[in-house]
């Protein structure tokens, strides 16, 4: 049953771009060939950079980065494993029924931007314009009749209280959670179907609350540290290595551009992976000299708005100091919170 969903959401959009998939690799082939004859190759295409717009690298004097799913690059089936596993165990303890538990994880179901409606409690699969291209009732791809039947005009306009996207890599297990909450109560013969929920006798448990549950599930493994502590606890497990990141830290700076970290984690776990993916490759540097920068608890999006209270932290003790940081930010110094007016008064 399965099968056929993932196939759906994971290939339509490889499917529909096929054509042009294969004529600009002919193209890239071609050019790459004749600036090759020509010498004027300077590095392989999938050494190069591409943009959607022209700007000179040299005039960035900034340079950003996230942890997670960015310097950090999780092992995305053993990671989104422990968060799926981990989110069941805390459904049944506000009391789903424990047959969930025998739910098993597929890392191919999901892909980016899926959108869940929380009234029906469909999967959405939305082009830019809101047409709907592929929705599904658990593992059940709805065919067009049935589509017309919750979306007349196979049309959807993204409303917020309604809408939740699955945009990022962390809400993958997000989704296959919902699908298999919403296929295990939609089948069970203990609960009746509703147009925007189930019932048993007098209960009634909307999509909506169906989501909530799972996000919140997900959440509490957040919140608690339980995640931050797994992966913690086995680095190597959970996170790939890559020695060219230190290579590209030190020619971000060796150009006269200025690296800085800013991440939403705390600085115990920031400081343990960081230390896994940089300590070792120059024994006699830590992972904070390969930036200007460090700033932890960052609380992104709030950052980019009115953020949180800006305090230095003690690297020695982790703890924060008292009162809170004025002024620009120094290198070789790690910050908790702010927001982003602090990147503004640094020359």
């Amino acid at each position: 049953m399965n099968s056929s969903i993932e196939q759906s959401f994971s290939l339509s959009f490889s499917d529909k771009n096929e054509s042009t998939v294969s004529h600009d690799s002919q193209y890239d082939s071609m050019h790459y060939q004749n600036l090759q004859y020509h010498g004027q190759v300077k590095r392989e295409f999938s050494h190069r950079i591409f943009v959607n717009r022209s700007f000179q690298l040299s005039d960035i004097k900034f340079f950003g980065f996230d942890m997670d799913h960015t310097l950090a690059e999780y092992k995305t089936d053993t990671f989104d494993l422990m968060t799926f596993s981990l989110a069941i165990e805390r459904l049944i303890e506000i009391g789903y029924p424990e047959d969930i538990k025998n739910f098993k994880y597929d890392p191919n179901f999901a892909v980016r931007g899926l959108w869940y409606d929380k009234l029906y409690g469909n999967l959405l699969k939305v082009d830019p314009y809101g047409n709907i291209l592929i929705c599904s009732h658990g593992f059940k791809i709805l065919k067009k009749q049935e589509l017309h039947k919750f979306y007349p005009n196979k049309f959807i306009s993204y409303d917020a209280n309604r809408i939740s996207v699955q945009h990022t890599l962390y809400e993958h297990p997000e989704s296959y959670l919902l699908a298999c909450i919403v296929n295990y109560f939609s089948n069970s013969k203990e609960y009746e179907q509703k147009e925007t929920g189930v019932s048993s006798g007098n209960l009634f448990i909307s999509y909506k609350a169906m989501y909530q549950d799972v996000r919140a599930s997900i959440d509490h493994q957040y919140v608690t540290n339980t995640i931050q502590s797994r992966v913690a606890e086995n680095v190597e497990k959970f996170i790939s290595k890559d020695a060219r990141l230190a290579l590209l830290l030190n020619r971000i700076r060796e150009n006269n551009a200025k690296a800085f970290l800013l991440t939403n984690s705390d600085y115990n776990y920031a400081n343990r992976i960081m230390s896994y993916l940089l300590d070792d490759i120059e024994p006699s540097r830590n992972w904070r000299s390969y930036f200007d920068y460090v700033v932890v608890d960052a609380h992104k999006p709030l950052f980019f708005a009115e953020g949180t209270m800006l305090k230095e932290i003690n690297i020695e003790t982790y703890c924060k100091n008292i009162g809170s940081h004025a002024g620009p930010l120094l290198s070789d110094r790690v910050y908790s919170g702010g927001n982003v007016e602090v990147f503004f008064k640094i020359d």
